[in-house]
């Protein structure tokens, strides 16, 4: 039902054959005079091999190290504990805001309020204006804040 069908690896094209057909006229000559000069000054390409070699060993054994401090994980560890918290914190926050609006709009659907309803009202909105103070400053204070 289906052929299957075989390509020769050698002859198919590929990425490396068709760069080297695109390139193959500028890298000849760059290759010409390489392969020159490895056959005239073979003394030469060693040494400058060995040259480059000793340097990067010694850059590689002599750079001076500091040793990684032991705060930045701490720091990061306290930043991750701090922001987990202050987003907890800030969960209920909200949780309390709308159980606070829930008990204003119970409130407000009322027809007649007695003086008890209005001191609870007067206590709900202080409590609202106050967690909303809280937020501000929180958004104010808080390091990941973006906006600009």
């Amino acid at each position: 039902m289906f052929r299957k069908t075989t390509t020769d690896p050698h002859t198919s094209p590929n990425f490396f054959s068709e760069l080297k057909k695109e390139l193959g006229v500028h890298t000849q000559s760059v290759e010409e005079r390489s392969i020159a000069l490895l056959r005239s000054k073979p003394i030469w390409v060693y040494l400058a091999m060995l040259i480059c070699i000793t340097i990067s060993l010694a850059f590689f054994f002599f750079h001076p190290r500091s040793p990684p401090p032991a705060d930045r994980a701490v720091a990061v560890k306290h930043t991750i504990d701090s922001s987990i918290s202050e987003l907890g914190s800030t969960i209920t926050l909200f949780q309390e805001l709308l159980s606070l609006q829930a008990a204003m709009e119970t409130m407000l659907e009322k027809q007649t309020l007695s003086s008890s309803d209005s001191m609870a009202m007067e206590n709900v909105l202080e409590r609202i204006s106050l967690l909303e103070r809280t937020l501000s400053k929180r958004k104010a204070v808080n390091p990941l804040n973006t906006q600009k």
